[in-house]
């Protein structure tokens, strides 16, 4: 047998034996959609903890998010990021060292996915108007 078809034969054996214990008592999700950073997001919580506690960590999540995003839209100029390209070019600008940090982590990320994340690229969206009628 070759080894390609011996790969196939123990994936389809242990497929037969995962998918009879995915049974459909799994907890069905809490599901909230909010915007935030100029998009859609959408949390979703499966757990089967009681649905207050649920709402309450989704609420925890929804306010960090408008943190992070008061600190570090470019479409606020009392934002971090707004005060630094109200400032380009003319004077320096003190921020936080957590905006430091996700700055760092965004360039990061974007080496180790080859340039397919690319912080920088907020010039080029305003240029093609995406918030804009």
């Amino acid at each position: 047998m070759k080894p390609a078809n011996s790969i196939l034969l123990i994936t389809l054996c242990l497929l037969a034996f995962i998918v009879p214990s995915c049974g459909t008592d799994a907890p069905k999700p809490v599901v909230r959609q909010t915007t935030a950073m100029n998009t859609y997001v959408n949390i979703s919580v499966y757990d089967d903890l009681p649905h207050d506690r649920i709402d309450r960590a989704i609420d925890s999540a929804v306010v960090e998010i408008q943190r992070i995003e008061n600190m570090a839209t470019d479409y606020s100029d009392t934002s971090e990021v707004g005060r630094i390209n109200l400032a380009a070019g003319v004077d320096s600008v003190t921020v936080s060292p957590e905006l430091i940090g996700l700055i760092q982590r965004g360039i990061a990320f974007g080496n180790l996915s080859d340039g397919k994340l690319d912080i920088t690229i907020g010039r080029l969206v305003k240029l093609w108007n995406f918030i804009g009628e």
